[in-house]
């Protein structure tokens, strides 16, 4: 497990970061890398998105490098639905203005929608 980035140089945390894997809790490796990278200065999202994607699950990296998410908020999106509904298959967000999003299948609110797929949207947007 990697220590606390607290104690290691910026190299080394950043080695770390790269390194993280989820192991089958989405939400608990999605927390472990925004603490991480929350530690590494001067990260910024460009660099940080890198290291997210690479430590997804198979299910979820192939849904995010399939639609070509550009936000680290957009990857966090899609990896909870693909997380929630099980498949990489399927429709994601769109954006629209003054909506949010929750998810049918665990009932979760995903907060804002912004724009990561093409046209269609996620099951369960309000006001769809």
């Amino acid at each position: 497990m990697a220590r606390s980035t607290r104690r290691l140089n910026p190299v080394r945390a950043r080695l770390e970061l790269m390194d993280l894997r989820d192991n089958g809790d989405l939400e608990e490796y999605l927390g472990k890398a925004q603490n991480m990278a929350s530690m590494i200065p001067d990260l910024s999202e460009a660099d940080e998105m890198p290291a997210l994607v690479n430590g997804l699950a198979p299910r979820e990296k192939e849904a995010v490098l399939r639609y070509g998410a550009e936000s680290r908020t957009a990857i966090l999106e899609i990896c909870r639905y693909v997380y929630c509904s099980g498949s990489s298959e399927g429709r994601y967000i769109v954006q629209r203005q003054g909506t949010y999003g929750v998810c049918a299948l665990c009932e979760e609110n995903l907060g804002s929608v912004s724009t990561v797929g093409p046209s269609d949207t996620l099951h369960g947007i309000a006001g769809s």
